[in-house]
């Protein structure tokens, strides 16, 4: 399923998987609603799922928006992107910048801390740590040492989120995920966490990537996927994409730089397994 790699693009909030939903968001995440004063941008984010964490980093400037929004709805909102297939990947691009050595440490993190350091290209490679980091409500510190030439030293603490569990809709493996277009959603989750609940929904329709983002308050037990907002996938749409996590974030301004951070994990479903059909053998439909 493309949907597993091609949207490894912000280094990123999210994350890992589905990030060009942040890869499209990133220039409106000010917390204001507007585009932030400066377009030099970085993220520092961990992903864990079940057995494994990754982290990553990127810092550019002068990058520019491949996706467009078309629409929001409360608390989800739409894009529609260029399909990444034979070609570039999905990204937002831009010049690459040096944060210096960013240092991982806290929680569960093996040998207590880890370090990311830059490449000659003042890119980051994607680190796995080959296990999970975190169990909920630990400490994790991320601290960059910063480049003269580059990102200004800076630290950021977040308080990892409660591992979740997604208790509707539900899905097998190896089963098909259908999403009825005309119809509201109700997703249900335990336990309650601090943080935000993301959900990620994808499909393929006339040559374009309708990319679906949602956020929601971890601390309630659940939310809604409106139909007008399920509507913007057409029916029948193709390869589809579904996930949710739990995350914690953090931005700062650090300099003329927009720095966030993030912490991220996959809800497992009620009935085992992740809440995320990327890589798996899960159809996901539109009707």
């Amino acid at each position: 399923m493309r949907a597993s790699s091609r949207y490894i693009v912000f280094g990123t909030s999210i994350f890992i998987s589905a990030v060009a939903v942040v890869a499209c968001s990133s220039s409106s995440n000010d917390g204001g609603g507007g585009k932030p004063a400066s377009d030099k941008i970085g993220d520092v984010s961990l992903f864990s799922v079940q057995t494994s964490t990754s982290a990553s980093a990127s810092f550019t400037s002068q990058g520019k928006d491949i996706c467009q929004e078309n629409d929001s709805f409360v608390a989800c909102r739409i894009f529609t992107c260029p399909p990444a297939d034979g070609g570039d990947p999905v990204a937002t691009g831009g010049i690459p910048y040096s944060a210096g050595a960013i240092t991982l440490s806290g929680g569960k993190i093996p040998g207590g801390s880890v370090t990311l350091q830059p490449k000659a290209d003042k890119t980051y490679d994607l680190l796995q740590l080959g296990s999970t980091i975190w169990s909920g409500g630990e400490s994790i510190i991320i601290r960059a040492a910063g480049d003269p030439n580059g990102v200004p030293a800076y630290s950021a603490t977040l308080t990892a989120p409660m591992p979740l569990t997604l208790t509707a809709p539900t899905w097998s493996d190896g089963g098909e995920l259908s999403f009825d277009t005309t119809r509201d959603l109700t997703l249900t989750w335990s336990p309650l966490s601090s943080g935000q609940v993301n959900v990620f929904l994808l499909g393929t329709a006339q040559g374009q990537d309708i990319t679906g983002s949602c956020t929601f308050d971890a601390t309630t037990p659940g939310a809604t996927l409106s139909k007008a907002f399920l509507s913007q996938f057409p029916a029948g749409a193709e390869d589809g994409f579904f996930e949710v996590n739990v995350s914690e974030r953090a931005a700062q301004t650090v300099a003329d730089w927009n720095i966030y951070s993030g912490l991220s994990q996959d809800a497992i479903r009620a009935g085992g397994g992740t809440a995320n059909t990327s890589g798996g053998s899960t159809t996901v439909v539109f009707k």
